[in-house]
Formats: C-alpha cells, structure tokens, sequence
C-alpha cells in the first residue's frame, strides 16, 4: 500500500511571525512536490493479521513525529540551545498538530475504526490556536488535492477526544493514539519522543511504539516483533 505525502519545504523568513507558539524558524511554504513512502515492516503480510492498519500507523506515526522535530527545530536558538519559552503552546500545538492528523489519516483509510485519544478542540478554539494546527497539518496531510479546513481539523480532533466514541457491550476495534510523556521533553531537546498506537479487536491487540530521537531517526518496536528503525529527518 502507498500513502502519496506532501513535502514541505523550509524557508527561513525575518517577517513578524502570525503563528503566536514559534519563532520565523518555523514559518514555512508549502511546495508541490510529491512523494511515496511506504511502510517497511520487518514481517510479511501473511504472518500479520493487521498487517495492513500498521503498515498505515507506521506511516501516519512517521509523519506525526516529523512535526514534532520541526517543533524542537523551531525552539532551538543559532548556537544549538533551546530557547526557554514562559508557556507550554509549543507542546499543545505538537499534541493537537498529531492528534489531528493522525485521526484524519486514519478515518480516511479506516472510516469505521474508531479512534479513542486525549485532546479535543475545546482549547484551541478558546484560545485562538486553531490556525496554527491547521497549517501544520495541511503540511503534512496526504489529502493533496484539497486545503483542509479549520472546521475539518477541529472535527478530525474531537472524533478522539473524550466521550466522543460510546462503546456496546459486543467487542470492538479501535485505535488507540497516546504520546506518553514524552512531548514536553522532546521539545526541550531531549533524545526521544514515545508516541503508543494500538489497534484492538475485542481482547487481541497489536500496536507499536515508536522512539524518535531528536537526531531524527524513527525506532519503532511492533507487538510481537524485532525493532525497526527509519529517519524522522
């Protein structure tokens, strides 16, 4: 399976940024340029049951840390440092910027999975942070032939957001998104970023984890299989 991806590329601008969490580091054109990536896992499609949905997190996943490199990338002063900021937007424009776009990418490959995360839109729409999500993942959706709308990036947020999927009694599949303390410290320049994804289908349950180093190199360990790794950069 291929996942078409839109590449960003960076541009250092000195104007007065709009985006109120990050410096002009981050300020960025989109280009037009395409290209494929393709989920490599260390297993053949016969010896996995769900082979398919984690080929598609992994990919997801892969894209989903990218943002929170070009984040950390965005704090970092000329010399290297990173710049200590006096509120926590970086880290709730990371969180949201994942949650989103992951929970389009897989409601547009799996539209009756269900995701089950942390965030909702509540936030951002009280403090006027919705614009600076959507850009990030207008950047890095796979969605190439449309611009996302501030209404669709709110929406794909709260479809993992508390209370936002009722569970019967019957067993259930469902995605399970949870960065795992990892986001705050990653964006201070620490070595590595968890984020936990899990499909499950009543009690069986497959996943991966993923270790993404500031160096921007992707490890990812799936249930019941060796590591792996990928660049992040």
């Amino acid at each position: 399976m291929d996942l078409h991806l839109r590449h960003a590329t960076f541009r250092l601008s000195t104007a007065p940024s709009i985006y109120p969490f990050c410096s002009s580091k981050f300020r960025h054109s989109r280009s037009s340029k395409l290209f494929t990536v393709r989920a490599s896992l260390p297993f053949s499609p016969q010896t996995a049951k769900y082979y398919r949905e984690l080929e598609a997190a992994v990919d997801v996943v892969h894209r989903a840390c990218h943002i929170c490199v070009e984040v950390q990338k965005s704090l970092l002063s000329d010399d290297g440092r990173v710049l200590e900021k006096n509120d926590s937007t970086p880290v709730t424009i990371a969180d949201f910027s994942v949650q989103a776009l992951i929970s389009l990418e897989l409601g547009k490959l799996f539209p009756l999975i269900p995701l089950v995360a942390e965030e909702d839109s509540a936030f951002l729409r009280a403090n006027n942070l919705a614009d600076s999500v959507v850009k990030i993942v207008n950047d890095k959706t796979s969605f190439t032939h449309e611009i996302l709308t501030d209404d669709e990036v709110l929406e794909a947020i709260d479809r993992g957001g508390n209370n936002a999927v009722a569970f019967e009694a019957k067993p259930a599949t469902y995605w399970v998104l949870d960065p795992i303390d990892g986001t705050r410290g990653f964006l201070k320049g620490g070595s590595a970023l968890y984020v936990f994804m899990q499909v499950f289908n009543g009690g069986f349950w497959s996943g991966i984890c993923v270790y993404c180093s500031s160096k921007g190199q992707n490890y990812y360990k799936g249930v019941g299989s060796c590591c792996w790794n990928d660049l992040c950069a």
